[in-house]
């Protein structure tokens, strides 16, 4: 599959465009110190623009002789070098139809935001030759560019400019969603003994909390950061025999600790050093009170005020844990298979992670 792309880059009003297969369409200044390389980019070959490739293919094979259709268009949304969730991207059609979405965390492993659409959805329509118009937005920043649909998968990256020197954006105060009930992508919820329901919308970085009847009982807490109360990526919520409410915050590699009203308590690192910390992926409380983290290959077990009690190796790509009334750790590969490992096995190592069930048989 092939899919032609451009690259837009900026110097004040001077446009530049290069023309490559398979790399994504990416709009960003140029330095007057970034030389360009006259090597051309392979398949996949996006390392010297620090391009990110995203996901390829429409999930489907062109017979022979038929002319592959328009599918997937996505990209990043870059503002500082950095790719961002939550800037809005509107796809207008040659027609005037049009489309809005958000770039968000859609592939948790890559742990790199992105948009998504399908061009031939009932929306847009759009044929392979149509010109597209794609307009980015964050805070004041606002991008548009034009582009000629390809047949098959395509990428479309934008970077947001700024307007002046001195124009700044801080992603922690730019919260995706700030009205209870409106949601961006949910990927975890806890209920407590009152039955508040307490929810986690990964892609809007914060947490919602409502009774059995769906009525809100606060405005939603948190937004992008790193500082107490703020969150990247987080992922999973459990609640303690005492009401408190913690936080999977797995971009920042950490635990966030609130009592039910919201209230920041204190938040503990999962790892010393957060460069080398491995992406946590679940937590899980068991019986003797402590919270349990899985990440790939191995499972680490912390008190409630964040004191390391005991980790080990698993030897599997564990995505999912709960742990039953005896202990007893269930650990999920994402995919088909189910591992068990006793809580109180005496050398906590992968030798005691037996294999469960599988989907192709035990």
């Amino acid at each position: 599959m092939t899919a032609s792309c451009i690259r837009s880059m900026l110097l004040g009003g001077l446009f530049i465009l290069l023309v490559s297969f398979n790399a994504p369409v990416f709009s960003m200044p140029i330095l007057p110190s970034s030389p360009l390389t006259s090597r051309p980019n392979q398949a996949g070959d996006t390392h010297e623009s620090g391009a990110i490739p995203l996901p390829r293919g429409c999930g489907g094979v062109t017979p022979p002789g038929e002319v592959e259709t328009t599918c997937c268009l996505n990209g990043i949304v870059y503002v500082d070098g950095e790719p961002v969730a939550g800037a809005e991207v509107t796809i207008t059609s040659s027609r005037g139809s049009s489309v809005s979405l958000y770039t968000r965390y859609i592939n948790t492993v890559d742990n790199v935001p992105f948009y998504e659409i399908s061009l031939s959805d009932d929306q847009l329509q759009v044929q392979s030759g149509e010109t597209i118009t794609i307009t980015a937005r964050l805070g004041n920043r606002e991008h548009s560019l034009t582009y000629e649909v390809q047949p098959g998968s395509q990428q479309v990256d934008i970077v947001l400019p700024r307007r002046h020197p001195n124009d700044f954006i801080a992603l922690q105060s730019v919260p995706l969603r700030s009205i209870s009930g409106e949601f961006d992508g949910l990927s975890g919820i806890a209920i407590n003994p009152e039955y508040q329901v307490f929810v986690v919308d990964q892609e809007a970085h914060q947490i919602q909390a409502f009774d059995t009847n769906g009525n809100s009982l606060q405005p939603p807490w948190g937004h992008y950061g790193q500082n107490p109360g703020q969150f990247n990526l987080p992922r999973r919520v459990i609640v303690d025999a005492s009401r408190n409410v913690y936080i999977l915050d797995a971009g920042n590699r950490r635990i966030q600790k609130f009592d039910r009203q919201g209230r920041y308590v204190h938040a503990w690192m999962l790892c010393t050093q957060l460069s080398s910390c491995p992406f946590p992926y679940d937590l899980a409380l068991a019986p003797d009170g402590t919270i349990a983290v899985v990440y790939n290959q191995g499972v680490t077990v912390f008190s409630t005020t964040g004191d390391l009690q005991r980790q080990w190796s698993t030897g599997i790509h564990g995505t999912d844990i709960d742990i039953d009334r005896n202990g007893n750790v269930y650990i999920t590969t994402g995919q088909s298979d189910i591992y068990i490992h006793p809580w109180r096995s005496v050398d906590n190592d992968a030798e005691h992670t037996a294999h469960l069930y599988s989907k192709h048989g035990n």
